[in-house]
């Protein structure tokens, strides 16, 4: 199914409101470009590099629950196999994006990036890849997008079918989207590709959440008794009703309609009902 920039628009309020990078890994590409030219310049993967990457890896919460010992136990293991993949699949495919590279071409190595946590999560293989070559490889975060796939393979497939299956005026309106909200000093290989496609099926999960782009809200409170009645209002017109919560807090509690108010902010749903105990 082609992409979208409603999807796109999804994903990035979700991510604006993880306390992720605001730049969406901007800064983190120019250092990662930094390290891969100072620790493993030819290809190498050798201990300096490793202890480098290792740390990132943990730092993106991808090392979990295996200890560092095991994870640098199995890499010493399968270093050789790994850097001639590196050199079979990667090398000739450098200069190339997702779109122009099939999954064929890079399975041998992503099978060995696999067995160096051999788990069956797919995240520590797409982060993994994506910080060695982040233009072919997409990140995959199972509680964004609400773990849609088993293996890293059906993620990389669909992603890239996707992508190619976008018509190009799409594409562009998401690569200035997102050029826009990362801002200035991007980094000339910013990988727009992947990065869509991450925050696409991210935006897919949360598709249920309905919000307006650089719009005023307006809730209006309403007592009725004990009970609170809630409005969205946007430029002064009601907001079609897309989700309802009720939330309950205790009757003695100060300020509840306010708190009432901060909790249907947070969480974006249209209308509601507040119940005092």
């Amino acid at each position: 199914m082609p992409l979208s920039v409603k999807n796109l628009k999804q994903g990035i309020h979700y991510w604006e409101g993880t306390g992720w990078p605001e730049d969406f890994q901007n800064k983190f590409y120019y250092d990662m470009e930094r390290s891969n030219a100072q620790v493993n310049p030819n290809g190498d993967f050798n201990d300096d590099w490793w202890d480098v990457f290792l740390c990132t890896l943990h730092a993106w919460r991808a090392t979990r629950p295996v200890t560092h010992a095991d994870l640098t136990d199995r890499m010493q293991q399968q270093r050789d196999s790994f850097t001639a993949a590196w050199h079979r699949n990667i090398v000739p495919n450098i200069e190339k994006n997702i779109a122009q590279v099939e999954w064929s071409q890079i399975e041998e190595f992503c099978n060995i990036v696999r067995e160096i946590k051999n788990v069956d999560s797919p995240v520590f293989t797409s982060k993994f890849c994506h910080f060695l070559v982040p233009q072919i490889f997409p990140v995959i975060d199972n509680a964004a997008m609400g773990k849609p796939f088993n293996i890293y393979q059906e993620y990389y497939e669909q992603g890239k079918n996707d992508w190619n299956n976008t018509s190009v005026d799409e594409q562009t309106k998401m690569k200035k989207l997102l050029s826009e909200k990362i801002g200035t000093n991007i980094h000339l290989n910013y990988p727009f590709e992947t990065k869509i496609i991450e925050l696409c099926y991210i935006g897919k999960n949360t598709k249920d959440i309905f919000f307006h782009e650089e719009k005023k809200y307006i809730i209006k409170v309403t007592q009725i008794g004990d009970d609170y009645n809630f409005q969205m209002f946007l430029d002064d017109t009601p907001v079609s009703p897309c989700h309802k919560i009720s939330i309950e807090v205790d009757a003695d509690s100060n300020g509840g309609a306010l708190e009432v108010g901060k909790e249907f902010l947070k969480s974006e749903f249209i209308e509601g009902i507040y119940s005092k105990k």
